[in-house]
């Protein structure tokens, strides 16, 4: 159960909220509405084919009971007649005269229109055939021959069952030829001894009565009704349709009872069957289900389309209004996702005085609030920045200054003009790069004067035993970079790499490299031992100031200035015998989508 609960949760904490709130209105009041509904009809429905079934089968017992009413009748006839004694008397000894038959014939003239008339309630055909072959009938015979009747199969299966009675379902009509079939009731009339046979009597009528019985009234227009015998001959108006579908059902007659449902084709019936115990004839009702729940189907169809037209209102109605509580709240988590982004500049607009507008207008509140300081951090920031920059300006090694005066000392003490001359426009230039901070990026051109004029200054210190050797590609002078960052690392050389030596090899090159600009210094100094190549690489990854300041504020004033993967790298090339300091800046020049700082 926790689990299912968990999962549950799980589920929803994935879903919008018009989402669960629509499924909240199915769960709780479609679903509950639409299974009351079905639940009622379904109960409704069985109550009625309950009645239907048993209406059915009331329907059916009064069908039998007419049917077995006139074979009844036809049965009762055949004993009036053949149990008369005179007629019994008159059989035994045949009329041997004219006027004996003539007087016979009156007789039976009589006689049938005494039992037409008590017995029959409609119109009968009787025939009576003696054993000398003379036809005593109540309709014209000079239209069928005794010898017609002889050769017709229910004369020689009368016959054959010597005096008992003999019912045809489906006679050809002997009286009429061109009219509807004959139902027939034949025997062998007895002597006394019940072994001479004295003749042999047939009582028929036409089968119509019979099909008007079966036949459905207006109700049951689509019901069929038939008879079939113990030879599997049917009685119907539709005899193919009632062959069909007695041998659908005739499996289960036996074994289903009198009134059952089944399923023929597609269509479900309502099957009702009844065995005439007079003449062994079974009598099927067929009625289909749809046409006994004819009302009951019309109605339901009613109630599904409204229902389905109010759910569908319903539904509507529902989503309308969620879309309507959810439709703010949409639009309060877009604003939401643009400043998620980085988009401050916007405002949500209140609509609506109910909580959701309250939260709108809290919202506003705390994003403007949330501007006021981001625009004062970002202004105190960009101070911090400026103070660090200028303070680490500030940090330009006094020894140089220190070295530099000391130096032009001496040599206007033993001479001077022309070279104190140039040391000191040397010098002025790099004090006057120095104190002018308006500007913290310049050309690699005016970068790269800056650093002739001290290397000019460090040749006066130390003479010509250092080599210099440029390799500047031409297309990179325009490039900009922060100033002073490439003298400070010419300087750290001097200082640290050859100065020990007092001679060597320094190597200046700079080259475009994809969207970046490398500056690098290298020299042949062995003055960088492992130890101290560890400790200046540390100080540069930790962005700490140490002994040489110069790279750690070149490095520094680089990660302020640019946002990327730019800085400083110090390494130490064993196998060429090389220090090998290298700057990468971002490639820009003057005038490009940067300003003239360099700042993002």
């Amino acid at each position: 159960m926790k689990a299912f609960q968990r999962n549950w949760q799980s589920y929803f904490g994935f879903v919008s909220l018009r989402t669960k709130l629509i499924t909240a209105f199915i769960l709780c009041i479609l679903l509950p509405i639409t299974g009351v509904g079905i639940y009622v009809y379904q109960s409704f429905e069985q109550e009625m084919t309950s009645q239907i079934a048993k209406m059915t089968s009331d329907r059916l017992l009064q069908v039998n009971r007419n049917i077995e009413r006139r074979l009844n009748e036809l049965s009762n006839i055949s004993r009036a007649i053949a149990l008369d004694e005179r007629l019994r008397e008159v059989l035994v000894s045949l009329p041997a005269t004219d006027k004996a038959k003539l007087a016979f014939s009156h007789f039976m003239d009589k006689k049938y229109l005494e039992v037409t008339t008590s017995i029959a309630s409609d119109s009968v055909y009787l025939t009576l055939i003696d054993n000398s072959g003379s036809l005593y009938t109540n309709w014209n015979s000079f239209v069928t021959t005794k010898e017609e009747i002889r050769h017709a199969p229910w004369y020689a299966k009368t016959v054959e069952k010597n005096g008992f009675m003999v019912w045809t379902l489906q006679q050809d009509n002997f009286v009429s030829p061109s009219s509807a079939k004959l139902m027939t009731l034949s025997m062998l009339v007895k002597a006394d001894n019940l072994i001479d046979n004295l003749g042999m009597l047939t009582i028929s009528e036409p089968v119509t009565p019979y099909l008007d019985i079966l036949n459905p009234d207006a109700a049951y227009s689509s019901s069929l009704g038939f008879i079939v015998d113990r030879d599997g001959a049917i009685l119907s108006d539709d005899p193919a349709q009632s062959e069909n579908v007695y041998k659908s059902i005739q499996p289960l007659l036996d074994n289903r009872g009198d009134t059952f449902q089944t399923r023929i084709g597609d269509n479900m019936y309502i099957i009702g069957s009844y065995v005439v115990p007079v003449t062994g004839w079974r009598v099927v009702q067929v009625v289909p289900y749809r046409d006994m729940l004819k009302t009951v189907l019309h109605n339901r169809n009613i109630a599904v389309v409204i229902l389905i037209v109010c759910l569908t209102l319903f539904v509507g109605l529902i989503i309308g209004l969620t879309s309507m509580m959810i439709k703010p709240l949409s639009e309060l988590r877009r604003v939401m996702k643009m400043v998620e982004s980085g988009t401050l500049d916007v405002v949500y607009t209140v609509k609506t005085r109910d909580e959701i507008g309250f939260l709108g207008q809290s919202f506003n509140s705390m994003l403007s609030d949330l501007r006021s300081r981001i625009q004062n951090e970002i202004v105190l920031e960009k101070k911090k920045e400026q103070a660090k920059l200028e303070a680490l300006q500030a940090q330009i090694t006094p020894h140089f200054l220190y070295n530099t005066m000391n130096t032009i000392k001496w040599m206007s003490l033993m001479s001077g003009n022309k070279q104190i001359t140039e040391m000191l426009m040397a010098l002025g230039h790099l004090l006057n790069t120095s104190i002018h901070r308006g500007q913290e990026v310049i050309p690699l051109h005016d970068e790269m004067e800056n650093v002739q004029y001290f290397l000019t200054i460090q040749k006066y210190r130390f003479g010509d035993t250092i080599q210099v050797h440029y390799d500047i590609d031409k297309s990179c002078l325009d490039a900009l970079v922060p100033k002073l960052s490439l003298q400070p690392i010419v300087e750290n050389v001097y200082q640290h790499g050859l100065f020990m030596e007092k001679s060597g090899e320094m190597h200046i090159r700079a080259y475009r490299k994809d969207e970046l600009l490398q500056l690098i210094v290298e020299d042949t100094g062995t003055g960088l031992t492992e130890e101290r190549l560890e400790e200046l690489q540390a100080q540069l990854a930790q962005e700490q100031l140490g002994p040489s300041i110069g790279l750690t504020n070149v490095n520094k004033r680089i990660k302020l200035m640019y946002e990327g993967p730019y800085g400083l790298q110090i390494e130490r090339d064993s196998k060429m015998q090389l220090t090998r300091v290298t700057i990468t800046l971002p490639y820009r020049e003057r005038g490009g989508h940067e300003g003239e700082d360099g700042h993002n």
